[in-house]
């Protein structure tokens, strides 16, 4: 018995387009794929950017806060968090933005009744728990940050 060969592929016209089909998906389907991992990876470093600016500002106004002195806290604070906060606000998005938000919210809304510099007639009790609404405000937010 003779073994039988296969049989060429037919050279029909439909071979053919069938392949230039799946070449014309594969490409598209892979450049848009590239796109979206480059557009990922420029938000990532982006983020990643911001929080390097936001964390030693978190940190020093809380040393800041630590040490007693809320002279000048308040406003510097929400100044120099004020744009780096936009700028990862803009970055993020879903729960992580409600989440940045709701401690930025907190954090910003502060009054100057509940953070101000310790007037003479004021008690340390007073001065105790302005310090730690400021700090607890400040940390809440460095959590909301670091999970991003």
């Amino acid at each position: 018995m003779l073994a039988q060969l296969p049989t060429p592929p037919s050279n029909n016209f439909e071979h053919y387009v069938v392949f230039g089909l799946q070449w014309i998906i594969t490409a598209i389907a892979s450049g848009w794929l590239g796109y979206r991992w480059g557009l990922r990876s420029q938000i990532e470093a982006k983020k990643l950017e911001v929080k390097l600016v936001i964390n030693p500002l978190i940190e020093k106004f809380i040393i800041w806060a630590e040490s007693g002195e809320f002279l000048g806290l308040w406003t510097e604070s929400r100044t120099q968090l004020f744009d780096p906060a936009m700028k990862l606000k803009s970055l993020i998005t879903g729960n992580k933005k409600m989440l940045f938000l709701k401690s930025w919210d907190t954090f910003y809304n502060t009054t100057k009744d509940e953070l101000h510099h310790l007037q003479p007639n004021e008690t340390a009790e007073q001065g105790k728990k302005m310090k730690a609404t400021i700090i607890a405000r400040l940390k809440t937010l460095q959590n909301a940050i670091q999970q991003i």
